[in-house]
């Protein structure tokens, strides 16, 4: 039910880009940037020119806009406030391509166009001489430079948006750097896209956007329980090597997101920003993150988790044949998520602060392991003392699939008679691994080079890995043997 689910998701996504394709106005009446003056050659700054092609476009409610094939446009920009004070800002950002407000269609065909940020620009606390400050953090004063608060930006359209074709380029590294600011870090404007409060659906394809000082995209939807599911999200985009996340989600019902990835946060980048996710699900300002999918999407070797529940009201996540993979952190952190669920998913690296509960998480046929094979070369998965699932409380199920166990180290993981594992492959190719739980179904125990330590009712000289309701099996030495269940009617589950 769950994967026909996201098959019906999948199905409308791509019907929502069709119906925008449709709804675009003629190629005829399409804007482009050297209407208005931009040079499009890598070097010329090109930011009145796209300020100019927003406002045309919102005066008009909507309108189609055409890059030119293979240009280079340099955008940002600063400007020094008479008095900081009110800003914030030393240094004031410039809006590069807003949308604002537009009711009408809105299509960009990038058309593999880069748009780059300016060389040279300050990020960070400066002072009005232009200088470096540094202060101690949290710091919130009025000291701020950024040069773009998102290269697009679309806020408060009810018309349908579609952005494709584009690589976004932040290029921090040429950047001159202040002090942090915020609570830690440096938490100011500078991302590839930012949605906020669209009431209709975007949708983002085949878009790179990378080396930003703080997120590849930030979604800030209408998030009420009276909110209808949205639609909007991205197909075929990588975000990668971004300073705070590869994406934010702080509000927003119904996102969906295929065949996209989420990675590399914080690494080779010169700004680098907590907590450093993959996908960081975070709402706030009172806002619910609600029925966001996720299909073949990946968020790998990131510095903080691949997938992270920041806090806040998030509910009704679903990742369906997905990879994760945490190498300096977890694979998936939660804050107390609700209905989180994995189907046919890679999870590579521990798992942790599962919540457990009547809205526990779910997974459905998928691999968790601590295997290095299965991550990116030259990383190793994030599972300290060998722990895969350091904490499976009750409520969490885990239904088909695989754990495997190939870290030299080797731990008890979760809690005796907790989680449920139902028809599911626990395997040791190197060290050890004790996996508490309740079992039933066919569950399949195999030594393939490591050591069980824990077997249910203790079977075979281990300990006591929790109560077993169906028959199961231990592949040991070459040699499968089958063991009974430990009872038939038992107790309830611990905890």
């Amino acid at each position: 039910m769950l994967a026909g689910g996201l098959a019906v998701g999948a199905a409308a996504a791509l019907v929502g880009v069709r119906e925008l394709l449709a709804s675009s106005p003629e190629t005829g009446s399409q804007l482009t940037p050297e209407q208005f003056g931009a040079k499009g050659d890598g070097q010329t700054n090109d930011t009145a020119a796209f300020g100019a092609l927003s406002a045309a476009i919102n005066a008009a409610g909507g309108g189609s806009i055409a890059l030119r094939k293979g240009a280079v446009y340099v955008v940002g920009g600063q400007s020094q406030p008479d008095d900081p004070k009110p800003s914030g800002y030393t240094f004031l950002p410039v809006d590069v391509l807003k949308l604002r407000g537009c009711r009408g269609a809105v299509v960009l065909q990038g058309n593999g166009a880069t748009l780059r940020a300016m060389p040279g620009y300050r990020f960070g606390t400066f002072g009005r001489d232009g200088r470096p400050t540094r202060n101690k953090l949290p710091f919130y004063g009025p000291e701020a430079a950024a040069a773009y608060r998102a290269m697009i930006d679309v806020e408060g359209c009810s018309g349908t948006v579609l952005i494709e074709n584009l690589t976004l380029d932040g290029n921090i590294g040429r950047a001159r750097l202040g002090g942090g600011w915020g609570d830690a870090g440096t938490q100011l404007p500078g991302c590839g896209l930012v949605f906020r409060n669209n009431s209709g659906r975007w949708r983002v394809v085949n878009v790179r956007a990378f080396q930003h000082p703080l997120d590849g995209i930030m979604v800030d939807d209408p998030g009420t329980p009276q909110t209808p599911a949205s639609g909007s999200g991205t197909t075929g985009c990588d975000f990668y090597e971004n300073g705070r996340q590869a994406m934010s989600i702080v509000g927003g019902i119904g996102h969906y997101f295929e065949d996209t990835k989420f990675r590399r946060t914080r690494r080779n980048t010169a700004v680098v920003s907590p907590p450093g996710a993959g996908v960081d699900l975070e709402a706030e300002g009172g806002k619910l993150v609600r029925g966001t999918r996720f299909l073949r999407c990946e968020m790998t070797d990131n510095a903080g988790p691949a997938l992270l529940h920041g806090g806040g009201k998030v509910s009704d996540i679903t990742l369906t044949e997905c990879r994760l993979v945490g190498t300096t952190t977890w694979s998936y952190y939660s804050s107390g998520a609700k209905d989180v669920r994995f189907v046919r998913t890679v999870l590579v690296g521990a798992v942790t602060n599962l919540q457990g509960g009547p809205q526990g998480e779910l997974f459905d046929h998928c691999l968790l392991t601590n295997d290095p094979a299965e991550a990116p070369r030259g990383t190793t998965p994030y599972s300290p003392s060998g722990f895969i699932i350091p904490d499976g409380v009750k409520g969490v199920r885990i239904i088909g699939g695989e754990i495997r166990q190939a870290a030299a180290a080797g731990g008890a993981n979760a809690n005796y008679d907790q989680m449920l594992l139902d028809g599911v492959t626990i395997r040791a190719t190197r060290g050890e691994i004790a996996l508490y739980g309740r079992f039933q179904g066919a569950c399949r125990f195999v030594e393939q080079g490591g050591r069980i330590l824990a077997l249910p009712g203790g079977a075979a000289g281990t300990r006591d890995a929790g109560h077993a309701t169906a028959a199961w099996t231990l592949t040991r030495n070459g040699k499968t043997t089958q063991y009974p269940a430990t009872c038939t009617r038992c107790p309830p589950a611990k905890g």
